[in-house]
């Protein structure tokens, strides 16, 4: 019987649960492409102590925390949890589902803490919206809002946050085999998005598909609607800023959210993976990759053809 296995059946007793939903903002959208220069090291939270750097709230800034799912962290990050959120794991049949619940709420409990100082990783509550979208539970309005979005793949956890905004992210494995990805285009894109991803080489059409996917998840995440509710097939991307790499960015987003604000943020160059965010600021100064100890992954992002 493995370690969280043994703390699961002592803590199958009961639940609290309480709630206090935050409501969400809407701003307008602007395309910008960012490339980050990634230094391949081991994601790892070591000891993850609460004495590793502390964070100023992320103004006109986006943090996106990364950490690696593997055994170690898991069993580091499930101390963390709530009893709440050890009934949960028990609920979850899947090994893998698990790890990533594990690894996905303790990374949040810990990011978070590293911005409010005066709460430990323990002391926080969540909800989750109707779309999939976890918030923190607080009735104290001297907190600072924060709001934050979590993604993973099977290997890497993944969390946006910024200060006083909506924020999405997704992360998907550039190699990842997608069945059939043609017929969820045809499901999920608009016709022009379509008419774009057939218009590319047959050797770039599946990473193709996965970038604009990315970008397109990262935004009904930051609404809070989520796929199902978001409709991916109610707006779409500038496919001619998509040819260019994103550096022209003359209409960007048409459809269900024209007439809000949005900066989308594309970071590709963290192998093997997709990064997409949007966030609703209306402006961007700096994205930064930090491991969950705070510690800069390369240098900061740097946006082309920003206007």
């Amino acid at each position: 019987m493995s370690v969280i296995e043994r703390q699961l059946l002592a803590c199958d007793m009961l639940a609290w649960q309480t709630c206090c939903f935050i409501p969400l903002q809407f701003c307008n959208r602007k395309l910008l492409y960012f490339k980050v220069a990634y230094c391949r090291q081991k994601l790892s939270i070591r000891q993850c102590s609460m004495s590793s750097p502390s964070f100023p709230l992320p103004k006109n800034q986006v943090h996106v925390w990364l950490s690696s799912i593997t055994k170690p962290i898991v069993e580091k990050f499930f101390q963390l949890l709530s009893l709440e959120e050890k009934m949960k794991c028990k609920e979850l049949l899947s090994l893998e589902n698990r790890d990533t619940f594990i690894v996905g709420r303790g990374v949040m409990r810990t990011a978070i803490s590293k911005y409010l100082t005066n709460f430990q990783p323990k002391d926080w509550s969540f909800a989750t919206l109707e779309g999939g979208k976890p918030v923190l539970r607080i009735n104290n309005p001297s907190i600072p809002r924060i709001s934050f979005s979590l993604s993973h793949t099977k290997e890497l956890c993944a969390l946006a946050v910024c200060c006083d905004g909506e924020i999405g992210i997704d992360i998907e494995n550039k190699n990842r085999k997608v069945k059939s990805y043609l017929d969820i285009a045809r499901k999920y894109l608009s016709d022009t998005e379509l008419s774009w991803l057939l218009r590319q080489p047959s050797d770039l059409q599946r990473e193709s598909f996965l970038s604009i996917w990315t970008l397109k998840e990262s935004l009904v995440k930051a609404t809070g609607e989520g796929i199902a509710k978001g409709s991916l097939k109610s707006f779409e991307l500038d496919t001619e800023a998509l040819d260019k790499r994103l550096q022209s960015c003359r209409k960007v987003v048409v459809g269900k959210y024209s007439r809000s604000m949005f900066h989308f943020i594309l970071l590709e160059n963290i192998d093997p993976v997709f990064i997409a965010v949007s966030i609703s600021y209306p402006q961007v100064e700096k994205v930064l990759c930090l491991d969950i100890e705070g510690n800069c992954l390369g240098t900061e992002a740097i946006p082309i053809g920003n206007q």
